[in-house]
């Protein structure tokens, strides 16, 4: 076996366990938010490191970590199972960071990889010129070898330039990388906002339909036919 190649393996490796680690983190997050409540949130938020705090006003209990926003853990302990928008908002917002650590540890994995090739690459081109220069040498001080310094000269150029444009290669992908990266961060921070959204909407409704429930029935009925139809789905 290529020992040079065993650190490759490795970060191949270790960037296969954090692709488990994210698809496990959306598994969870799937299963999770369709029959919840607030103590089972409340349960999850400590498992990825954050600290539950409870206090009064009109969100008692909050999760809260340095350098994040805190999250709002709404519901009523076991006793109430939470819509699933809500639960989804809130099981996004408490994995935030550890997806963020996964994936700064996936991008620095990627450029070790990257630079890896690189340095293994350039050190072949290094030994490749060094022979080139040999032979030329040879040829120039009148060794009977021209023949077999031209085979080999070409041999080496051919060689040379195949490296060259597998470095080249190697340059695309790189930023074809980082522009997977740089959307999937954008992908993300849409989905953020349509979750915002969501919620707002949900909360808006909310009060609506508590403000029709104190009218008359023959307006109040008006009122929440009219409501029926963009009401969300939970």
């Amino acid at each position: 076996m290529n020992m040079s190649l065993v650190p490759l393996d490795s970060d191949q490796q270790r960037l296969e366990e954090i692709r488990q680690a994210e698809r496990a983190i959306s598994r969870l997050i799937q299963a999770q938010h369709v029959n919840t409540n607030q103590g089972k949130l409340v349960s999850q938020a400590k498992d990825w490191g954050w600290q539950v705090v409870k206090g009064g006003g009109k969100h008692p209990v909050k999760a809260i970590r340095p350098g994040y926003s805190p999250v709002v853990i709404c519901g009523h302990g076991s006793s109430r199972t939470l819509k699933r928008g809500t639960a989804l908002g809130i099981l996004q917002a408490l994995a935030e960071p550890i997806r963020a650590e996964l994936n700064r540890a996936a991008q620095t994995i990627l450029e070790q990889i990257t630079q890896q090739k690189l340095t293994h690459q350039e050190a072949r081109i290094a030994t490749l010129e060094a022979e080139l220069m040999h032979f030329q040498a040879e040829a120039e001080t009148g060794l009977a070898l021209a023949a077999e310094v031209e085979a080999r000269n070409g041999i080496l150029n051919r060689q040379m330039t195949k490296l060259l444009h597998e470095r080249l290669e190697l340059d695309v992908t790189k930023q074809k990388l980082m522009a997977i990266i740089q959307e999937r961060q954008q992908i993300e921070a849409k989905f953020a906002l349509f979750i915002a959204d969501f919620e707002q909407l949900e909360m808006i409704l909310d009060r609506v339909t508590l403000f029709a429930e104190a009218l008359p029935e023959a307006y109040q009925r008006q009122l929440l036919q009219i409501l029926h139809p963009i009401k969300p789905v939970a």
